[in-house]
C-alpha cells in the first residue's frame, strides 16, 4: 500500500519527522563531540592525566557531551511549530499559537459572557462596575 507523500513548493517531499529526529541528533551529537573534545581535553590535562589514560579520559568525555547533546537536538524538531502536518504525531508541539484579540473577537466574547442562562437569568461571570 502506497502512502501520500506531501510535496514542497519545487516539488521534493518534505523530510519524515523520523528523518527529522534523526538529523537533530547527529548534528547535536557532532557538536557534543568537539565540545567535549576541548573541555575533556583541558580537565585531563589539568588533573596530570598521559598517554593512554588522556585518550580514555578525553573520548569518554567527547561520547558523554555528544549523547547529552544529541539528545537534546533530537527533541527539538519535535516541539517546533513550523513543521506542522509533515508526518509529526498530532499535538507533538508544545507551542501554542494565540490569536490577537480584535474589537470583534472582545465583543463576541463580551456577549457570551453576558448571555442568558437556562432559567431566562442574566448570567455574567464579569462583575459590573
Amino acid at each position: 500500500m502506497w502512502m501520500p507523500v506531501t510535496v514542497g513548493p519545487y516539488g521534493q517531499s518534505q523530510p519524515s519527522c523520523f528523518d527529522r529526529i534523526k538529523m537533530g541528533f547527529m548534528m547535536g551529537f557532532a557538536v557534543g563531540m568537539a565540545a567535549g573534545a576541548l573541555f575533556g581535553t583541558f580537565s585531563c590535562l589539568r588533573i596530570g592525566m598521559r598517554g593512554r589514560e588522556l585518550m580514555g579520559g578525553v573520548g569518554k568525555t567527547m561520547m558523554q557531551s555528544g549523547g547529552t547533546f544529541g539528545t537534546f537536538m533530537a527533541i527539538a524538531p519535535c516541539e517546533r511549530e513550523e513543521h506542522k502536518g509533515s508526518g509529526c504525531p498530532q499535538g507533538s508541539s508544545a507551542a501554542t499559537v494565540y490569536k490577537p484579540l480584535t474589537s470583534t473577537t472582545y465583543a463576541s466574547l463580551n456577549m457570551q459572557a453576558h448571555s442568558l442562562d437556562s432559567t431566562g437569568n442574566r448570567h455574567s461571570p464579569i462583575p459590573q462596575t
